[in-house]
């Protein structure tokens, strides 16, 4: 019985950090299990992927920031929806917004909470990348997995986790 309980508490501490919490799919222009509205053109998806590192005063800069980022997303014009997933022990977060075209996407970049979060969260990003594309209303919502293989398609902005 003792072995038993060791071995299940190795295996929880090995698989604990690659557990991960995450937003489901959704936002201003997602109803239910669809977009709110039909669109003839593609949407702009954006998925992006950081590993932390850096200080824990550095960490806490970047991760301030995300719940009043999300809070800003569910009322942002221009955004179709959103999810965010986040390693519950480790250091990865994802994002994943959709938006209706690049004037919406741009708007919520330059403009709101996204400028400073950038500039303040930076220090703490030791590792990011990111793609934009084209999505059909009718792929939404993307799984994590499919946002996934199709960011390990793309070299990193940032890697700075070997130095």
């Amino acid at each position: 019985m003792k072995t038993i309980l060791v071995l299940s508490v190795l295996l929880c501490l090995l698989f604990l950090p690659e557990c991960t919490m995450s937003i489901p799919f959704g936002g201003p222009g997602w109803k239910g299990s669809q977009t709110e509205k039909s669109y003839d053109q593609p949407l702009i998806l954006v998925l992006t992927e950081g590993h932390l590192g850096g200080t824990s005063q550095e960490k806490k800069d970047f991760t301030k920031h995300i719940l009043p980022i999300a809070d800003q997303l569910k009322s942002q014009a221009g955004l179709v929806g959103f999810s965010m997933k986040r390693q519950l022990f480790a250091k990865k977060v994802w994002t994943m917004t959709v938006w209706e075209n690049k004037d919406s996407l741009k708007a919520f970049m330059e403009g709101g909470l996204h400028p400073t979060a950038k500039r303040e969260g930076s220090s703490a990003t030791h590792f990011f990348r990111m793609v934009i594309q084209p999505i059909p209303a009718s792929d939404l919502p993307l799984t994590w997995k499919k946002a996934q293989d199709l960011l390990d398609l793309e070299k990193p902005l940032i890697d700075h986790e070997d130095a």
